[in-house]
């Protein structure tokens, strides 16, 4: 079933994908303009993908499933109605593509961080109970809409309550994990404070960069406005931008001009700037597709 259930997935991930390119191909400038927003749509095509095909309509089979002669029913062996079809659909897709959309935006660091955690502790439930659950093989998002995959027109199978010893060995692997995890996140902050110091120091004058930059032509978003530190311990200011046509077709050098001149128009409270590096990017992420090229330009200033 582990593999029945791994391909059938791998099916649908390739007629989503196939979906979001001809998607892409009928409104690659509408996708471009959707900036980090086309994520949202990915998510509301996939989320909608298996709610009706795992639901009665589709009779508990997705494309990948039937392939594979596999169905979603719920305990009592009946198929799915659409709602619950739609929150065990939810229960699937919101981990990946709800931490792909907030991790755009850094004033949701603490919140994009424990939804992290969640996605962590959510992919390891989806090995941890499948292995644990020997009998029915039920996965996380089974056990929490109450429903199980099962050959296609096979007996109704008998549910194996879930053990306290089986959520008590969950919750410690993922102790372990997160336990881990923090480990090293202390450890490199301890290392980057110097870093820290000097961003707090120059963050107005960094967010002054970014909005002058996207007022620029062609500008859809400023990605990033940074003090960055090289491993030979240089120190540069990063400009990363999307902008809303290919790179190769776009006059790239006026707008890398433009972007120098306005770093040179700022005064950063830096004893040195050893380099500046300016990076056009052009594309779109809608989470079932994505395209993305890039223009880049790094300035010596040590010499």
């Amino acid at each position: 079933m582990f593999i029945k259930r791994i391909g059938a997935l791998t099916i649908d991930s390739i007629i989503l994908g196939i979906l979001g390119y001809l998607i892409a191909l009928a409104g690659e400038s509408l996708l471009v303009e959707l900036s980090i927003h086309g994520v949202l749509l990915g998510w509301a095509i996939s989320t909608m993908y298996f709610a009706v095909f795992n639901s009665h309509y589709g009779n508990g089979q997705s494309l990948g499933k039937r392939a594979l002669s596999i169905e979603v029913v719920n305990t009592d062996g009946s198929h799915l109605n659409f709602n619950k079809a739609l929150i065990r659909s939810l229960l699937l897709t919101s981990p990946f593509f709800l931490l792909e959309y907030l991790q755009n935006f850094d004033y949701l660091t603490v919140f994009s961080s424990l939804l992290g955690v969640l996605n962590i502790a959510y992919y390891v439930g989806l090995s941890y109970f499948f292995l644990a659950n020997t009998k029915d093989r039920r996965t996380i998002h089974d056990l929490l809409a109450n429903t199980y995959v099962k050959l296609q027109n096979s007996d109704r199978q008998e549910i194996t309550p879930l053990s306290r010893m089986k959520v008590y060995g969950y919750i410690g692997i993922i102790a372990a994990i997160l336990s881990a995890f923090g480990a090293t996140f202390y450890f490199f902050k301890s290392t980057t404070n110097a870093l820290s110091d000097i961003v707090e120091a120059n963050q107005e004058i960094l967010v002054e960069v970014a909005s002058d930059v996207y007022e620029l032509e062609d500008v859809v978003r400023v990605e990033s406005s940074k003090i960055n530190v090289t491993v030979e311990s240089q120190l540069g200011i990063v400009i990363e931008v999307w902008v809303n046509k290919d790179v190769n077709n776009l006059d790239a050098e006026e707008i890398y001009n433009k972007i120098m001149t306005i770093l040179s128009s700022k005064t950063f409270k830096l004893n040195r700037i050893d380099y500046s590096e300016v990076v056009l990017k052009y594309g779109y992420d809608i989470g079932i597709t994505s395209y993305n090229t890039s223009r880049s330009w790094k300035t010596d200033n040590t010499k």
